[in-house]
């Protein structure tokens, strides 16, 4: 209850500071000229696309690693894409619910698909922090922030360290759960082996550098942008992204995801191209998920999920 709590205060207390910021600068937005660079455009949507559709080729992956080869690469990708797409629907609902109805075609087990599932959101959060953390430390003024930066440093790593240990010791934290509830105990296999979690934190953070990449571009083909502080946007990118995704009660982190892109684009671009830059993000990743959707849509046209093989 009080964790819920939190999340709907700190969720209206990010949309409050984005929609006052965009009432204080309203007119400065509406008069900021966007001559919009297709070019860049398309390249920008066509990466987003392009690492939507890879996590379902990660996901088939790590079913496998997992022991389960009822899922071809392309129906993993069909079951990703459109779990993706239900990211829309609050409280995450629609990814869960997507991935187990199209999985339970394939007689995917119902822990497979949970456990697998986890394993997918973990990565992409951890390694998000990985990445972001030396990023965050370098180019923002966090000992501007605060006379004890080396705490918020600290908690940072700190966190990524109780991550890893917890992806590390996965199988015995589910089946304590499990015993507590009275439950069946769950085998060591459906569980990964600690250099094989080393690698898919690897590929994801590859993920991760991909959108922080596109979101660079994407900012060059509205206003100009000087290449040298492309790293530090692609942080901010990655970043707004993971605390959009944690906070379960914003529908594709919606409105939460701008908020705090918003706070640290003003470290780089002026507040007016900053409130532009993160108003028209989310027009744009939009676009790209409802490309991505429509595409995953149509596979299913073309590839049939059941077990009929």
């Amino acid at each position: 209850m009080i964790t819920k709590a939190l999340q709907y205060g700190l969720f209206s207390l990010i949309v409050l500071f984005f929609g006052w910021n965009l009432y204080k600068n309203i007119g400065n937005v509406t008069e900021y000229q966007i001559s919009l660079h297709f070019l860049p455009y398309f390249f920008s949507t066509f990466l987003l696309i392009l690492v939507i559709i890879v996590l379902g080729v990660i996901w088939k992956w790590i079913l496998a690693d997992l022991g389960c080869t009822a899922v071809s690469t392309k129906e993993a990708v069909i079951i990703s894409v459109l779990s993706w797409f239900g990211r829309y629907v609050p409280g995450k609902v629609g990814m869960v619910t997507t991935k187990y109805v199209l999985g339970r075609k394939k007689n995917i087990s119902t822990s497979l698909l949970i456990i697998s599932s986890l394993y997918e959101n973990a990565f992409i959060v951890l390694s998000a922090f990985i990445i972001c953390l030396p990023g965050i430390v370098l180019f923002f003024p966090v000992k501007q922030l605060s006379e004890n930066w080396e705490y918020f440093v600290f908690g940072t790593i700190l966190f990524c360290l109780i991550g890893f240990v917890i992806l590390l010791y996965f199988c015995q934290i589910i089946n304590v759960m499990l015993f507590i509830f009275n439950k069946e105990l769950l085998p060591d296999t459906l569980f990964l082996r600690p250099l094989i979690i080393a690698k898919y934190l690897l590929l994801y953070s590859f993920f991760n550098i991909i959108n922080g990449l596109a979101f660079y571009v994407f900012i060059s083909s509205i206003t100009e942008v000087n290449i040298s502080i492309a790293i530090p946007l692609g942080i901010i990118y990655v970043f707004s992204a993971v605390v959009g995704l944690l906070v379960i009660i914003a529908p594709a982190g919606i409105g939460v995801k701008e908020g705090v892109m918003l706070i640290l684009l003003y470290n780089y671009l002026p507040q007016d191209i900053a409130l532009v830059v993160s108003a028209f993000s989310r027009l744009w990743s939009t676009l790209a998920d409802l490309i991505v959707g429509i595409i995953g849509w149509g596979l299913t046209r073309i590839v049939r999920i059941d077990n009929s093989d």
